[in-house]
């Protein structure tokens, strides 16, 4: 490996992978055909990504169909990496990610609380007496 080896860095998505895969759920649109169809899958796209950190260009490596090929690539062109190097050289680096199409899941009925039934009273046995009240009536 020579001194010009060393100096090159390769570009990185600032706060790693996790905040890569939080952007990309974040700014997903679930394609309508793929919904419909109930289609879920990874897409593999590879990136071409610029000196400064911007992907120039983007190709389908592994598809998926349904619009979500077309989805992958518009989300990965939104990417934009980290680079270290001040170099003058015009490098091109190339990088392949997955995009991960999960369905939504369902949401779940809310349950309502149960209501507890009053616990049932024995009769009583024998006589029982009621009382009513019976306001008198002035008039």
């Amino acid at each position: 490996m020579d001194k010009g080896e060393k100096l090159i860095k390769k570009p990185v998505y600032r706060g790693g992978k996790e905040a890569m895969s939080a952007f990309i759920k974040e700014n997903m649109v679930y394609p309508r055909k793929a919904l419909e169809a109930g289609i879920e899958g990874t897409v593999a796209v590879t990136l071409d990504i610029a000196n400064d950190g911007k992907v120039l260009r983007t190709r389908i490596k592994k598809s998926l169909g349904h619009g979500c090929d077309e989805e992958a690539q518009r989300l990965a062109s939104l990417l934009k990496f980290y680079t270290t190097n001040r170099s003058k050289a015009r490098i091109t680096f190339h990088r392949t990610i997955n995009i991960h199409f999960r369905l939504p899941k369902k949401p779940k009925p809310i349950e309502q609380p149960k209501v507890e039934a009053a616990p049932k009273t024995e009769p009583v046995k024998g006589f029982q007496i009621t009382y009513t009240y019976v306001p008198n009536k002035k008039g």
